[in-house]
């Protein structure tokens, strides 16, 4: 490892804020005292965009670079290389005396350590060397940066760390100076930004959980008044409104835009609701695997959607946030982008970095729906991308005998363990096959305010696939249906003080 002097360290050290520092110059006025860091902290960094300022050196490149907003990924996907992988692949340069790499986090947050790993010695057919030094600084706005910490390296690990205490910093510009020969090569494969997450309750009913349903040209196909989407009818059939509307749209081209889904909220949300609010949530479905989804095959796509979005949204929205469900049911082998979920997290991260570039996080909405039983050699949970990319999480709720008990109150069970920050959805669901008791499902469906009081929004899938899931299908459901929704928890409409949360973050958007 190349070392600096103990007279440059000083000079280093003299603005650093970490906790960790040796050498501090007697004539330094007092720092102020640093709080001792929270327990609970995340990698922020994880999964987030970034830029450098040199190219890296050939056969060392990063990978699926996400222009205009990232030059790589190798950098934060939360995969670690030791120093004796023969394989590593990191991103390494040689030849430059520094290299800056500027971070987003994409919110600004408080920020209590930061890392950098790199990989020293003999990797493939060349020998890398550890940084001569690195700094990091902090900023909101990349206009004003915090005073510099360095990182001190393991010669064993790889790791540089220093601890910090950055408020209100969105950006981290980590600056890695070449060891004295510059032509000794660096390689780096992860930086981290250890810090809190504060979890928001996005849109959440403070008593009860939203009644929603789906229904399309099946569902009362050859009964008066039908349509393409016959909530109205769905309404009158069970007797009660709805404050939750599910429909679909496939990503699969550029026609298929923001403007289509305004146009069919506009036509069939406001049917027989007594000019009442509905919030309006979409599955939207890609036309790739997720290995192809994590490469950036939509990326082009993403962007120009969430720009109208934004763009819509700055004038006179009356429809509120948009809801997204991007490429649900991913733990599954019936779904292109299924049953892949190294890929899947970074695809899903990958595009929510999109939408947050963008600006539209904070006032809409992002669903994160699983199928609530796993095919597949992956579990649950692996598909997670992690508490800061999602705002709900969902689940395909229908009856399986996959498991021993395939109701309702089992079935949640799995999703309610992925995070215990979030609320549940039920983002589709309904009976269906023969085998199940429909008057048990039915009560199951209406007794999750006692088994899963977590749960704060329903969606009963009310057509025609594979199975029959209308809910008028079975006379005596039907009849049970409409006596439980009549219960005040199962909400008609959409509380005054989400509303009022929504037009706080859309001015916050809109700012």
């Amino acid at each position: 490892m190349k070392r600096l002097s103990v007279a440059m360290a000083a000079l280093l050290l003299a603005v650093s804020c970490s906790e960790s520092t040796s050498y501090i110059p007697e004539d330094l006025p007092e720092r102020p005292t640093v709080p001792q860091a929270p327990d609970g902290q995340t990698n922020l960094a994880v999964g987030k965009f970034y830029t450098f300022s040199v190219e890296p050196m050939s056969g060392y490149a990063d990978e699926y670079p996400c222009l205009d907003y990232s030059d790589g990924t190798k950098l934060t996907d939360g995969e670690v290389s030791s120093s004796t992988d023969e394989g590593a692949l990191g991103v390494g340069w040689r030849g430059a005396k520094s290299v800056e790499l500027l971070l987003d986090l994409g919110h600004k947050r408080t920020i209590w350590s930061v890392k950098l790993h790199a990989i020293a010695g003999r990797v493939s057919t060349a020998d890398f060397s550890l940084p001569a030094y690195v700094e990091v600084c902090g900023s909101a706005d990349k206009q004003s940066w915090s005073s510099a910490v360095m990182l001190t390296f393991d010669e064993q690990t790889g790791w540089g760390v220093a601890s910090c205490w950055l408020r209100e910093c969105r950006y981290l510009k980590f600056t890695i100076h070449a060891p004295n020969n510059a032509n000794e090569p660096m390689l780096f494969d992860e930086m981290e930004a250890w810090g809190e997450y504060e979890n928001e309750m996005k849109y959440v009913p403070q008593k009860g959980a939203y009644h929603g349903a789906f229904n399309n040209s099946t569902s009362f196909k050859g009964e008066e008044g039908s349509s393409a989407c016959p909530v109205d009818l769905y309404e009158q059939t069970v007797g009660k409104p709805i404050s939750l509307m599910l429909w679909y749209q496939g990503a699969t081209n550029s026609s298929r835009n923001y403007a289509e889904i305004m146009n069919i909220r506009r036509t069939y949300s406001g049917k027989n609701f007594d000019g009442n609010y509905r919030l309006f949530i979409y599955g939207w479905e890609p036309p790739y695997s997720a290995a192809e989804l994590a490469a950036g095959a939509m990326d082009e796509y993403y962007d120009d959607y969430f720009k109208e979005v934004r763009q819509v949204q700055r004038g006179d929205d009356d429809c509120g946030p948009a809801w997204f469900r991007p490429a649900n049911e991913m733990n599954s082998n019936w779904v292109k982008w299924g049953n892949d979920a190294p890929n899947y997290v970074k695809y899903w991260r990958r595009m929510y970095n999109i939408a947050e570039q963008v600006g539209i996080t904070d006032y809409n909405v992002f669903v994160w729906s699983s199928n609530a039983v796993s095919f597949g050699k992956y579990e649950m949970a692996e598909y997670y991308p992690g508490d800061q990319y999602c705002d709900w999480i969902g689940t395909s709720c229908y009856f399986t005998q996959a498991i021993e008990y395939g109701y309702p109150s089992q079935l949640l069970n799995e999703t309610e363990s992925i995070s215990e920050h979030k609320p549940i959805m039920i983002t589709e669901g309904g009976f269906g096959p023969a085998e199940c008791n429909n008057l048990l499902w039915v009560r199951e469906w209406f007794g999750l305010d006692v088994t899963h009081p977590r749960v704060k929004g329903v969606v009963w899938e009310n057509h025609t696939s594979t199975h029959d899931r209308r809910i008028q299908k079975d006379a005596d459901a039907l009849e049970l249906y409409k006596e439980l929704v009549q219960d005040d928890y199962w909400l008609d409409y959409v509380p005054e003080h989400v509303l009022q949360e929504m037009a706080e973050r859309k001015t916050r958007q809109n700012g």
